[in-house]
């Protein structure tokens, strides 16, 4: 037997959506970022205007892990060869790109602080009683 009614087209479109594909041209580390990303979210998280700045959030993402890489191996300070120290330039890169990526994820609404429901994050705020509350009631 038939279903009954209409089909809406909303229904329909969620029904043939797929997972964006990364695009050709980002690092194998982005990709791999880019694939845990979209295969944890429903596949309607992201429109076609959220392709770039996802692009830039998982090549920072891969930046990010080849700064610790960095770090690990040459260390966060080097002395030059006057003997005066100073700070690696990986951290500074390392830096930036985590700045990026923070402001990108709540961007993209892949942090957790995003993705909340605003009724699980409302706070009722209650005044303090007071001698005369009766009279406003």
């Amino acid at each position: 037997m038939g279903e009954r009614g209409r089909t809406s087209s909303k229904s329909s479109r969620l029904k043939n959506l797929k997972r964006i594909d990364p695009p050709d041209d980002i690092s194998i580390e982005a990709v791999v970022v880019w694939d845990d990303i979209v295969e944890s979210l429903p596949a309607a998280h992201f429109i076609k205007s959220d392709y770039p700045l996802l692009r830039t959030f998982c090549e920072s993402y891969a930046t990010v892990q080849k700064c610790f890489d960095k770090l690990n191996e040459q260390g966060w300070i080097y002395t030059d060869r006057s003997g005066k120290k100073h700070k690696s330039k990986w951290a500074d890169i390392l830096k930036d790109q985590q700045q990026i990526m923070g402001l990108l994820a709540t961007k993209l609404r892949v942090c957790v602080s995003s993705r909340q429901q605003m009724s699980e994050t409302t706070v009722e705020i209650k005044s303090p009683n007071s001698k005369r509350q009766h009279l406003l009631e």
